[in-house]
């Protein structure tokens, strides 16, 4: 791994680290949600909950998609789940 390749680990492991966007990461990966739905079942601010799905669109992770007046979040890559399902699998492992 070059420096580069080990900065962009980096910022992906620094982006998905936060308790809410692992939680919006679980709810999109199954369905498109918009963003008072996602607020309203992690408990938190329609403000907050914007800024994170702010940020991980930023990164990649989830995309966008308007329709009318609603703007429906889902995942924009699918590895994001799997690498959360590994990381979950490999601190059960005993």
């Amino acid at each position: 791994m070059n420096l580069e390749e080990r900065d962009k680990v980096y910022n992906f492991l620094n982006l998905i680290a936060d308790k809410r966007r692992i939680d919006i990461i679980y709810l999109i990966m199954k369905k498109r949600l918009c963003v008072q739905d996602i607020a309203e079942i992690i408990n938190e601010t329609v403000a907050n909950t914007s800024y994170h799905l702010q940020q991980l669109k930023k990164g990649n992770i989830v995309k966008a998609e308007k329709e009318g007046k609603e703007v429906f979040y889902s995942l924009s890559d699918k590895h994001v789940y799997e690498i959360l399902e590994n990381v979950l699998e490999h601190i059960s492992h005993k």
